[in-house]
């Protein structure tokens, strides 16, 4: 957020109890690559072609929970259908501290990392 245009600043934000969900991936591989393609320019000219997700099976769940109504036309005709991760993806550094962290956090029953990109009011 900008602060009257001289400086940045991080979002005030308000805890409430409610989930959050981001379906910003969950499209067909097809429809990802064709995304990548309109806005790949942004990100430089040698921008790797989308070739599939390729993420650590681990670090996914399967989300047991219902959908908001408003996304469920859209997830029956658009999102990738039966994702299974590959069982061969290589882990990077990144995922194996991921890993690391996950585990600790499970034994300790408390989350060390936190993505806080807010200012928290009252």
């Amino acid at each position: 957020a900008m602060d009257k245009n001289k400086k940045g600043r991080y979002p005030q934000a308000v805890l409430v109890n409610a989930p959050i969900y981001h379906y910003g991936h969950v499209r067909s591989v097809a429809s990802m690559r064709e995304k990548n393609l309109r806005i790949g320019r942004y990100w430089g000219q040698n921008h790797p072609l989308f070739n599939g997700y390729q993420i650590d099976p681990l670090a996914l769940t399967p989300f047991t929970g219902s959908h908001p109504a408003i996304v469920k036309n859209w997830l029956a005709n658009e999102a990738e259908q039966n994702f299974t991760p590959d069982p061969n993806h290589k882990l990077t550094k990144r995922e194996k501290k991921h890993r690391l962290m996950m585990s600790f956090e499970r034994f300790f029953k408390f989350k060390f990392t936190s993505s806080k990109h807010h200012s928290l009011v009252k």
